[in-house]
């Protein structure tokens, strides 16, 4: 379905997932009550994670159809509230692993090939800032994956590899606009830096080399017209 259509836009609500051809403007609805928080595409499949229904994997996609499993706590999972989701995959141990953001369970790692949990993190057993995890983006793919957590509590990001975490807590020493920031969104851009948007502080900035690492813009220093941000892309202009 993907390369056919040339442009899906997928849209989620409490009305589920729908997908759009740009060219013939033809709608298609794949699930219709389950209400959609994230999702990822992985090659020609696609995965959503909703809230109270679960995680979604979508395959075998036509114009008009998909296979769809659903995985839910009668299946393992700790809670049915997927909110974010990332895919990463280790190019030295070939782990191919999706990444669940939960609320109120913290972080889920999910090996796909075998439909389990292969780890998980929360305040109890990791550093990670808080259970409630909102927004998750990748960057990188070489000896250990690298995971940006955005929590309703801080920011923090996993080095992961092979059972091996090393967490990197953010705070406003690095450039932060709180300690306990909310962050809605993760978006790591093609330059090499990474954006985030979040509740109350604005639009955030990170950069490796950057001193202080982190940057941000809100109402105070910028002309942003809020400092509450749900989402972050990048255009090419």
């Amino acid at each position: 379905m993907l390369s056919k259509w040339r442009l899906v836009v997928l849209v989620s609500a409490i009305a589920g997932l729908l997908a759009v051809s740009a060219v013939a403007m033809f709608w298609q609805h794949f699930v219709n009550s389950d209400d959609i928080r994230a999702i990822v595409l992985d090659d020609n499949e696609l995965w959503a994670g909703t809230q109270k229904g679960g995680l979604l994997h979508f395959y075998d996609l036509t114009a008009t159809s998909a296979s769809i499993e659903r995985w839910t706590v009668e299946d393992g999972l700790p809670t049915n509230d997927i909110y974010a989701l990332a895919h990463t995959i280790d190019q030295t141990w070939g782990e191919d692993l999706l990444w669940l953001g939960t609320n109120g369970y913290g972080l889920l790692a999910f090996e796909a090939s075998t439909a389990s949990i292969v780890d998980s993190f929360t305040t109890f057993d990791s550093d990670i800032p808080s259970d409630n995890v909102q927004a998750l983006g990748t960057t990188g793919m070489g000896f250990m994956a690298e995971v940006w957590v955005g929590t309703d509590n801080g920011l923090a990001l996993l080095q992961y590899s092979l059972g091996t975490d090393v967490w990197t807590n953010y705070t406003t020493a690095d450039g932060l606009p709180a300690d306990d920031v909310s962050i809605t969104s993760v978006f790591p851009d093609s330059m090499g830096v990474v954006w985030f948007g979040s509740v109350g502080t604005g639009l955030i900035f990170y950069r490796q080399m950057g001193i202080p690492p982190f940057l941000y813009w809100d109402t105070t220093n910028s002309e942003l017209p809020s400092n509450n941000v749900n989402a972050v892309a990048r255009s090419d202009q």
